[in-house]
């Protein structure tokens, strides 16, 4: 899924605890707290089939134990799990889910669910729908998830055409206590994109693509080299950009991403715009070993 790399890690780095509003903290569940031990060890070590297993179980858990507060909880790293292995419909699958099941029981939405339905509408190329549900993340009181809230709105409008709600979001982003570095810069830049800086765009998102190889979120990495690639493009540097896409491409290809061949065919054409033939030869292998 195209985005679905980008959204997950990040998502589950903004907030990985905590109770939904208005619920009391059930007793401690020695099974379940093991489990969740285990699956975010699993998250962070890259190893998401693992990951996604041991919350299957914890899902369960949960189940078994009437739990609203913990049903959501596991339901939104789950989500954020699979958006990570690339099954977005599966992610907003899990997310509706939880969100019935807290309707129904008359407890408050929890803003997780919101935020991770939101990123996987968003990577199903539904931006509207993920404006809407980062707009109702965007209020949450934990700093984090707030933060991460109005970057997905940032993304949702840029990728709707909408400048203005991209330098709304942005500038909140900015004021956000929990904002996170590499998703200023991704916000900036995609504003400078919007706004025809496209220089300034391009220093932005490798500043960017820095950050997140720094967080060894390397698929969000891919995305920002891309990203500045297509600035350097705009910009008339067709050099730049076959470099930039090539980087992309390679990444991606190493995780076996589908977007993989698109980047590196971008590489091939602006290589051979700007008379790069050793470019155009390691994008063709590279694309030929995707």
């Amino acid at each position: 899924m195209r985005r679905a790399a980008l959204l997950f890690a990040l998502l589950l780095a903004a907030c990985a605890g905590g109770e939904p509003a208005g619920e009391a903290p059930p007793p401690a569940d020695e099974t379940l707290e093991s489990q969740l031990s285990l699956a975010r060890f699993a998250f962070r070590e890259a190893r998401y089939d693992r990951a996604e297993a041991i919350y299957l179980r914890a899902l369960g858990r949960a189940r078994e134990r009437d739990d609203p507060a913990a049903y959501a909880l596991v339901s939104y790293e789950l989500a954020a799990t699979r958006l990570r292995l690339g099954d977005a419909a599966g992610a907003t699958w899990i997310a509706s889910d939880a969100e019935a099941a807290l309707a129904r029981r008359g407890a408050p939405a929890d803003p997780r669910l919101a935020l991770v339905a939101g990123a996987a509408a968003l990577a199903l190329d539904e931006a509207a729908l993920a404006l809407e549900r980062a707009g109702d993340a965007e209020a949450a009181t934990e700093p984090a998830l707030a933060a991460r809230a109005h970057w997905l709105a940032g993304r949702a409008a840029a990728a709707l055409g909408d400048s203005s709600r991209l330098a709304r979001a942005a500038a909140a982003l900015a004021a956000s206590p929990g904002a996170d570095p590499a998703d200023e810069a991704d916000l900036a830049a995609r504003l400078a994109a919007a706004e025809g800086r496209h220089e300034e765009a391009r220093k932005g998102f490798e500043a960017a693509a820095a950050l997140r190889q720094q967080a060894l979120d390397y698929g969000a990495m891919a995305e920002a080299l891309a990203a500045a690639a297509g600035a350097a493009a705009a910009r008339g540097d067709p050099a730049a950009a076959a470099d930039l896409w090539l980087r992309a491409g390679r990444s991606a290809a190493e995780r076996k991403e589908a977007r993989a061949a698109l980047w590196l065919d971008e590489a091939a054409r602006a290589a051979e715009a700007a008379g790069l033939p050793d470019v155009a030869r390691a994008a063709a292998a590279a694309r030929k070993g995707s």
